[in-house]
């Protein structure tokens, strides 16, 4: 027996997959005064030996050459595989990669934020909170998002007091999420703290040199993107 690394490559995410350890083909295993009948044959071809076998991984032959003697001897030593580390001249690479992996897992966790972040209506079925302040909302967020780099503090000087109208901040105060919580208290919770609604996306990691996380500028980011997207979503609901 030998053992070899075996990859492959994820269409749907356009990433490569990472690399694990399979025996090598040519592999033999042995099961003396083993007793196998054609219906236990069917259920093993049925049930696949192995793991990826619907990709094409793996090939099982049982009794595949029969021989009256023959000569066999135990290796001097066994090679076990590793992970190979990723060279440097491919390492800008692999780095790319990961931090689109990464952005596509911070995608994913903004798609499921904003599904859980609709507005309640009121008595009469609608918002609390009128299209003009959702527009203006998104307008100074979407400064922000372009500035260079990415920025919180224009949208953190709209929600002051002094520079919301009484009957601007009191929309913001009345309109509530589902989760009962005020649209001015979920901004303001958003803004102090990005990273918190990032937690299950912490880190994509290749190898032990190729590794990015979500910081500050990320988180940046991708809370502003979340404001956009629940604003946007509210105006078209109104």
């Amino acid at each position: 027996s030998s053992s070899t690394l075996i990859g492959g490559f994820n269409r749907k995410w356009g990433l490569p997959l990472p690399q694990v350890p399979a025996l090598a083909a040519g592999t033999v295993v042995v099961f003396k005064d083993a007793e196998l009948t054609e219906e236990k044959i069917q259920q093993l071809q049925w049930q696949g030996i192995g793991d990826r076998r619907n990709e094409g991984f793996g090939r099982i032959a049982i009794n595949w050459h029969q021989k009256d003697l023959f000569d066999a001897k135990l290796p001097k030593f066994f090679i076990r595989a590793q992970q190979p580390s990723i060279s440097a001249t491919v390492q800008p690479l692999a780095r790319f990669m990961a931090e689109r992996l990464l952005r596509q897992r911070l995608e994913q966790a903004l798609k499921s934020q904003v599904d859980s972040s609709k507005f309640k209506r009121d008595t009469n079925g609608k918002l609390p909170i009128s299209n003009s302040q959702l527009s203006r909302l998104m307008l100074i967020t979407r400064r922000g998002l372009n500035s260079e780099p990415a920025s919180l503090k224009a949208v953190n000087d709209l929600l002051h007091s002094d520079n919301l109208t009484k009957t601007a901040l009191a929309q913001f105060q009345k309109a509530k999420l589902q989760t009962n919580k005020s649209f001015y208290d979920w901004l303001q919770e958003k803004i102090k703290n990005p990273h918190d609604w990032l937690e299950s996306v912490s880190e994509v990691k290749l190898d032990q040199e190729i590794e990015v996380n979500v910081n500050d500028l990320l988180a940046t980011e991708y809370t502003l993107k979340l404001i956009i997207a629940v604003a946007k979503q509210a105006t078209k609901e109104n």
